[in-house]
């Protein structure tokens, strides 16, 4: 499955190099994410737009941040 992920640059730094990981808060339709779907992140404000291409590579986990309960790597 394909999914965007959305963030503002105003509270989040996003690394854009060729190999860079992390993990990524999962909001909305985490029970259908799984490993190896590709994900486009889209920067919001001035000069919207997508950033970078990824994968996830696991399945979604249990994780606290100020912007959820869950995240995938």
């Amino acid at each position: 499955m394909d999914w965007v992920f959305q963030y503002d640059p105003r509270r989040i730094q996003m690394t854009v190099a060729p190999g860079a990981t992390g993990w990524w808060a999962a909001v909305q339709h985490r029970e259908q994410m799984g490993p190896g779907d590709r994900i486009y992140f889209f920067k919001s404000g001035p000069g919207a737009g997508i950033t970078a291409i990824g994968q996830t590579t696991g399945s979604v986990r249990a994780q606290v941040s100020e912007f959820g309960r869950y995240a995938v790597d």
